[in-house]
C-alpha cells in the first residue's frame, strides 16, 4: 500500500528494470486490481507511463483486460480500467464502443466516452440513447453533451421525454451544455424537413381563380338628391 514501508518502492524498481519481459497486460491487471481503494496516482504514473510507452506490443490483450474490467464488482477497479483506457486512446476508443454496444459494462463504456470526448463517437451514443437499462441512457446523454456536435441536439429533446426521471434530467442538462447556438441549430435541422414539405404541399396545390371586383357604383355618403318634378326639395333662395 501507498505511504505504508519501501516494498512498494522496491517493487516498482523491480517492475521498471523488468518492462523488457514483463506483459503490460500483467502490469495493468497488478496496477488496477490494487486492494486499496484509490486511484492511480503519481506514485502509480512510473509504471502506468511504461504501460503507454509498451502498449503496441501486446496492446490488444491490454485493452481487452481493461475493457473486461469495467465490470468488476469492485468500483474502484472499474475507476482505475476506465483511467487507463482513456490514457491509451485513440488505440482504446474502438474497445470501448463495442463495450457500450454489446457488453456488461456499458453504463460504465458510456462514461469512459465521455471523458474521451471523441467525434466518431456520436452514433454509438445516440444508439445508446435507446438501452433498455436507464443507466446508459442517462451516461450516454452526459456523454453526448461532452460532444458538442448540434447533431446530438435532436436525440437529447427526444430524450427529455424518456420514461425514466435521471434520463430526462440528464438530457436536459446536456441540452443546457449544448448551449443556445448549438440548439439552434439542431432545431433548425429538425425544422427543416417539416418546411420543405410545406414548400412542396404549396407547390402543389391548385391555384384558386382571381376573384372579380364589385363593379357597383361607390356611395358617397347619402342618397342622391331628387331634382325631378315632385321634389320637395327646396332651392336655396337668391
Amino acid at each position: 500500500p501507498v505511504g505504508k514501508g519501501q516494498s512498494r518502492t522496491f517493487a516498482v524498481r523491480a517492475v521498471l528494470g523488468l518492462r523488457g519481459s514483463l506483459p503490460g497486460a500483467s502490469l495493468a491487471d497488478a496496477l488496477i486490481h490494487n486492494e486499496n481503494q484509490e486511484l492511480l496516482n503519481e506514485d502509480d504514473e512510473p509504471l502506468i507511463q511504461t504501460l503507454l510507452e509498451d502498449e503496441a506490443e501486446d496492446a490488444d490483450e491490454l485493452i481487452e483486460l481493461l475493457v473486461s474490467s469495467l465490470a468488476d464488482e469492485r468500483p474502484i477497479v472499474a475507476d482505475r480500467a476506465g483511467e487507463l483506457l482513456l490514457r491509451l486512446a485513440p488505440a482504446s476508443t474502438e474497445a470501448v464502443v463495442d463495450e457500450l454496444r454489446t457488453g456488461p459494462a456499458a453504463a460504465e463504456a458510456a462514461y469512459v466516452l465521455s471523458r474521451m470526448a471523441d467525434p466518431g463517437t456520436l452514433d454509438a451514443l445516440v444508439d445508446a440513447l435507446g438501452h433498455g437499462d436507464s443507466r446508459v441512457r442517462a451516461e450516454s446523454a452526459a456523454a453526448l453533451a461532452e460532444l458538442q456536435d448540434p447533431e446530438a441536439v435532436k436525440p437529447l429533446l427526444a430524450a427529455t421525454h424518456d420514461r425514466d426521471h435521471s434520463v430526462r434530467i440528464q438530457a436536459s442538462r446536456a441540452l443546457d451544455q449544448l448551449g443556445t447556438a448549438a440548439v439552434i441549430v439542431g432545431v433548425a435541422a429538425l425544422l427543416e424537413p417539416m418546411v420543405q414539405e410545406a414548400v412542396k404541399s404549396a407547390a402543389k396545390a391548385p391555384r384558386q381563380p382571381a376573384r372579380r371586383k364589385s363593379q357597383a357604383r361607390k356611395s358617397n355618403g347619402g342618397p342622391p338628391a331628387e331634382t325631378g318634378p315632385g321634389s320637395t326639395e327646396r332651392r336655396p333662395e337668391a
